[in-house]
């Protein structure tokens, strides 16, 4: 079951094709890394999954609703979450 938050976009980098995007849960305050399940793109993000509904691109100092499903951490990214 996935859950909504805001989420302020800190920084956006290219990482294997993807994008590797860390930011702040406006809620509770704490830094998230977002991830997703594309194996192809090693669990970074796309471009589609960093747009807008008109096409923009999300950029850092965007604060955004997303939707998260799990913490998923690994043993040097435990700050690491699934995006829906």
């Amino acid at each position: 079951m996935s859950k909504e938050i805001e989420f302020l976009i800190l920084t956006k980098s290219a990482r294997f094709g993807g994008n590797c995007v860390v930011g702040l849960d406006l809620q509770t305050k704490r830094l998230i890394r977002l991830v997703t399940n594309n194996e192809k793109i090693k669990n970074s993000l796309s471009d589609y999954n960093m747009m807008y509904k008109n096409g923009v691109l999300a950029i850092p100092t965007d604060i955004v609703r997303i939707k998260i499903l799990s913490q998923v951490p690994t043993n040097v990214q435990s700050e690491n979450v699934l995006l829906d």
